[in-house]
């Protein structure tokens, strides 16, 4: 995904317009990692992510290597994603909104 190739619908436009929503950065990395492990998941028995994941994820994080980006909305936390940079290269997960 290039920025300048960004294309922001209509729709889109006016709820970003009323900034309602603020957005960080590894601000509370652990915290999206495990919300992604316990979403529900319809249709599907479990999550490939266990405790181990997590907290190899967040061993990745404090090296500098794993990212998160956060939403939040009235000072709570309401989407984000998490991944890997290598280089130039994002691996991202996603559990964009809860």
């Amino acid at each position: 995904m290039f920025p300048d190739e960004l294309k922001i619908s209509k729709s889109l436009r006016p709820l970003l317009n009323r900034n309602a929503f603020e957005f960080s950065v590894n601000k509370v990395f652990k915290q999206v990692v495990s919300y992604c492990k316990n979403v529900d998941r319809p249709g599907q028995p479990g999550t490939w992510i266990s405790d181990e994941i997590v907290d190899a994820y967040d061993r990745l994080h404090q090296m500098g290597y794993a990212h998160s980006a956060e939403v939040w909305q009235n000072g709570k936390l309401v989407g984000g994603l998490y991944g890997v940079r290598l280089g130039k290269v994002f691996l991202e997960k996603a559990c964009l909104a809860w």
